[in-house]
């Protein structure tokens, strides 16, 4: 979807990454005020 820019999405980036390198990355934008997405699989403890 981002490759094809779907939805609008072709400005977003995709990175693979570890639980903790995400939460890092979620929780910098939080501070910074950016928006961030993120994937987990089902289940996670992070969907409780």
């Amino acid at each position: 979807m981002i490759d094809t820019n779907q939805f609008g999405l072709g400005s977003f980036k995709l990175v693979a990454s570890s639980e903790a390198g995400m939460l890092v990355t979620v929780e910098r934008a939080a501070r910074e005020k950016k928006p961030v997405v993120f994937l987990a699989w089902e289940p996670h403890p992070m969907n409780i």
